[in-house]
């Protein structure tokens, strides 16, 4: 039996209106279903190929990452959250922080929800493009290297702003009607606002007054959040959760002790090239080519990731090879090492300076005498210390290349070149500055 309503079709002044699944308004898809998923999914699409747009007419080799970072904002974030504060209640992300917060108290578990979403997908990959790293890169480190907090947080922001400008609206509004019945039938998209306030948006614990309507609590509510308190919160715990995850992190083992906060590096920005910035990103990532990293992806036993140069020159010594030992000890770096030691203690006046490798690998100076602190020793010494990085580096790899190579003309000696066999023989010493840029400038 047919429902009695199946034939059933609105009308306005007599004219049918046909019925659809979906209807996109104001540049938001509304579905039937009451979801903003095919509305999220489409500023997705968008956004990336706006993004893909803006990738084809810049060249990050020049231009300052800083720029770079303004145009994604300027350009294509406002396309990835487009009518955020209407869909993003509504999404189970709001769910999961909310839930996370109050059981855990902390929002650990919900890093990887946030990276999967459309829009922080987008915002990941202009911040590892901006960085040079593989997209396949940590996704915290992106996140702690440039200060870029997920786009989530900002979208929050405004969703709370429009919270408070709405339940201020008069009562025959439209938009307050809305308001008024998502407030009066517990939604989902009033609920899920209430409950980020009520976690992040006031400084103390805020309780409903039960003698009072559901109306004159979320209006209470509202008058008593503060945007600026509510961000300042959400960062907070946004960062508290990503330096736990760091920390747990094997990968980022050597990262967690360069970092304590997010937070934009200055080597960015005073580096000389972008090779020299790239590859000290790439190896404060953990990004790089060495055993500790590309053992992960082989799934090589850890103690097994040895250092190539080492095992050959010190007779078999099995040392892992990971970025404390690149930085520090190895000889195939030595050469640079020295050089850097030389200009930096030139540059601050000292005869004993000698940096270890959190030092070298954090590049920002620390002076013990503040009376040399200015601009140009600042960037002078991030300048050296990018480029010694970016030398040790291409040692490393280097020497990796020389010795696959000679190991396949062991088993391929009829194929090889024969120009280029007489290279291996020689000591690679005589060899490390043919590298380019092995000069600092």
């Amino acid at each position: 039996m047919d429902h009695p309503y199946s034939s059933w079709r609105p009308t306005i002044n007599g004219e049918e209106i046909d019925l659809v699944t979906s209807y996109c308004y104001l540049g938001v898809i509304i579905s039937s279903n009451g979801k903003f998923s095919q509305a999220v999914e489409s500023l997705y699409k968008k956004g990336l190929g706006a993004y893909f747009s803006l990738r084809s007419t810049i060249d990050r080799r020049y231009i300052k990452p800083e720029n770079l970072n303004q145009l994604f904002n300027s350009l294509i974030a406002p396309i990835l959250t487009y009518g955020c504060q209407v869909w993003l209640p509504t999404l189970p992300i709001i769910k999961h922080l909310n839930s996370s917060l109050e059981m855990d108290h902390n929002i650990n578990h919900c890093l990887p929800k946030i990276a999967k979403l459309g829009m922080e997908q987008v915002h990941l990959r202009h911040t590892k493009y901006l960085l040079g790293i593989r997209r396949n890169s940590s996704n915290c480190a992106a996140w702690g290297e440039t200060g870029n907090f997920p786009l989530i947080i900002n979208c929050l922001k405004l969703c709370i702003k429009f919270f408070k400008r709405v339940i201020d609206l008069d009562p025959s509004n439209f938009a307050k009607a809305a308001m008024n019945e998502q407030i009066s039938h517990g939604l989902s998209w009033f609920t899920n606002i209430k409950s980020t306030i009520m976690n992040f948006g006031t400084e103390s614990d805020y309780h409903f007054n039960q003698n009072s309507s559901d109306l004159i609590n979320s209006t209470s509510l509202a008058n008593d959040v503060s945007p600026q308190i509510f961000t300042r919160k959400l960062q907070e715990s946004f960062n508290q959760s990503w330096k736990s995850v760091i920390d747990q992190s094997s990968r980022l083992s050597f990262y967690s002790k360069l970092k304590n906060e997010i937070g934009w590096e200055a080597y960015l920005d005073h580096s000389c090239s972008y090779d020299d910035r790239k590859i000290s990103s790439r190896l404060r990532c953990s990004a790089h080519k060495l055993h500790i990293e590309t053992g992960r992806h082989s799934n090589t036993p850890r103690a097994d990731r040895v250092c190539d140069f080492c095992s050959a020159e010190k007779n078999g010594t099995q040392i892992i090879e990971d970025e404390d030992h690149l930085l520090s000890i190895c000889p195939v770096g030595e050469a640079h090492r020295q050089k850097m030691n030389s200009l930096l203690s030139e540059l601050h006046g000292s005869s004993d300076l000698s940096l270890d490798s959190i030092s070298i690998a954090r590049i920002i100076p620390v002076f013990t005498n503040t009376s040399n602190i200015n601009e140009d020793h600042y960037s002078r010494h991030i300048q050296i210390v990018t480029r010694a990085i970016k030398c040790m580096y291409n040692c490393a790899l280097k020497y990796k290349k020389k010795s696959s190579a000679y190991q396949w003309n062991l088993i391929y000696p009829s194929s090889f070149s024969n120009q280029f066999f007489p290279l291996l023989q020689q000591p690679f010493s005589s060899i490390l500055f043919l590298l380019p840029g092995s000069d600092y400038v």
